[in-house]
C-alpha cells in the first residue's frame, strides 16, 4: 500500500487464479494505491509434466541400450 510518500507491506493471502487473474485478499487501514510483488522461493516444487518427462526418457535409454547390446550380440552371448 502506497500511503505518506512509502510503500507499506501488507499481509497478503494468496486465494486463486483463473484463466487471465490471480486472486489475492489483504486487510488495510484505508484506500490508496497498491501494488502486489512476490520473491522467488528458494524451492520449486517439480512439476508434474517434467518429473514425467524425465522417467519416459529413462525407459526410452534403457530401451535403446539393450536394443543395441541385443543387436551387438552382447547379450547373446554364452559365457565359457
Amino acid at each position: 500500500r502506497y500511503h505518506n510518500d512509502e510503500w507499506q507491506e501488507l499481509t497478503t493471502t494468496y486465494l486463486n487464479q483463473d484463466a487471465v487473474y490471480s486472486y489475492f485478499e489483504t486487510e488495510s487501514t484505508g484506500l490508496s494505491t497498491f501494488a502486489i510483488t512476490g520473491e522467488k522461493s528458494a524451492e520449486t516444487p517439480p512439476s508434474g509434466v517434467s518429473w514425467l518427462l524425465v522417467i519416459i526418457a529413462m525407459f526410452a535409454v534403457i530401451i535403446v541400450v539393450i536394443v543395441a547390446l541385443l543387436k551387438t550380440g552382447v547379450l547373446t552371448r554364452k559365457i565359457k
